[in-house]
């Protein structure tokens, strides 16, 4: 068995611990990828072009309630973000709804995890999610339909205006509720960031 199973049932007792002792049933998991730089020719090592250097690129799931990790998975430095993100999450979300009955559970990524597998594995284990979505020109053109101005407005003064909409692309089965800002600057007539 490698080693690095052995350590990941290890946090998960060490988790299951603190979580009966709490009597903890919300649990807010952050999934998240990190770059792990190498030097010289290490097994599985690789270059990663958007860190720009040769290591791993591992993952990890956290609780965010209590700080604690609950698993890592050593990967390649060339692979993406979300690559198996789901396989790795599903079995700490099986574990943790035999935990308790009760357990309420929240998956929070960054937009290198906004993938329709993320979201259908959450689906299906009932559990939230709040993922960021990338930046992209269709949701930008959506959110600024969405901007009202009234007689009242001071167009010197930075304004943000935050929207909620369904919004569906086409790899997703259905829409999702996004939450979405824009922002005007100071002195200008327009919104310029949307988020």
């Amino acid at each position: 068995m490698p080693i690095i199973w052995v350590h990941n049932r290890l946090l998960l007792r060490l988790a299951d611990t603190m979580f009966k002792r709490r009597n903890q049933q919300i649990l807010i998991l952050d999934i998240d990828s990190t770059q792990a730089d190498t030097y010289g020719k290490q097994e599985s090592a690789s270059y990663n072009a958007h860190y720009g250097i040769d290591g791993f690129h591992p993952i990890l799931i956290f609780d965010s309630i209590t700080g604690i990790l609950l698993a890592v998975k050593q990967r390649p430095g060339n692979v993406y973000t979300s690559r198996d993100a789901d396989e790795f999450l599903r079995p700490l979300l099986k574990h943790y709804q035999k935990f308790s009955c009760d357990m309420n559970i929240l998956v929070r990524g960054d937009s290198g995890f906004a993938t329709p597998t993320i979201y259908d594995l959450c689906e299906e284990t009932g559990c939230q999610f709040l993922v960021k979505l990338k930046h992209n020109s269709r949701l930008t053109d959506l959110v600024q339909h969405q901007v009202t101005y009234d007689d009242n407005t001071d167009f010197s003064m930075a304004e943000t205006q935050i929207f909620e909409l369904d919004y569906q692309v086409e790899t997703w089965l259905k829409p999702y509720w996004v939450a979405a800002q824009d922002t005007r600057n100071g002195g200008s007539l327009f919104m310029t960031t949307s988020q």
